[in-house]
């Protein structure tokens, strides 16, 4: 039987650094230390057990990749609030793909892999997998960049509405 974690709901509340706490392998392997937040039911070996929600692994990887970064770098953000005008804050240079269901009461294993470390950007690829299976069921890549201090809205805004 695979190792089970303790999953949130409204009698076992957590705060949001509680529940992304990774456990530190090696330098560049991460594990979940709490169950997932959970949505909806899944057999496994004939045993109904909780869905992770995929926005939750999503988030821990972005997380197990940004320690492996160097002090100094930011998620490789883009700022559509002042083009736009829309009350979005933040676009991520994350690309994720799920490739099969996790299981919220089960950890998750995270691997991250130095795509590059340059002097302004540094790109990592994340791999997710549960222990009992060697099966990837979440990948991405994550983009991070340097701190900049400066002039950033360089584009002209254009009114979309009149379109």
């Amino acid at each position: 039987m695979s190792l089970r974690v303790p999953l949130p709901g409204p009698n076992n509340p957590r705060p949001w650094a509680h529940q992304m706490k990774l456990e530190k392998l090696s330098a560049t392997i991460f594990r979940s230390t709490m169950g997932a937040l959970s949505g909806g039911h899944a057999s496994k070996n004939g045993e109904m057990r909780p869905r992770a929600f995929g926005g939750h692994v999503f988030a821990q990887a972005a997380y197990a990749a940004s320690k492996t970064i160097d002090k100094g770098f930011i998620i490789h953000v883009w700022n559509p609030s002042s083009y736009w005008n829309t009350k979005a804050k933040y676009l991520q240079s994350i690309t994720g793909y799920f490739t099969l269901l996790g299981l919220a009461d089960e950890p998750f294993t995270y691997e991250v892999q130095v795509i590059r470390n340059g002097r302004g950007y540094c790109v990592r690829s994340v791999t997710v997998k549960q222990q009992d299976d060697p099966t990837i069921c979440f990948t991405c890549i994550c983009s991070f960049k340097k701190t900049e201090h400066g002039f950033l809205d360089v584009q002209e805004r254009q009114d979309l509405e009149k379109k």
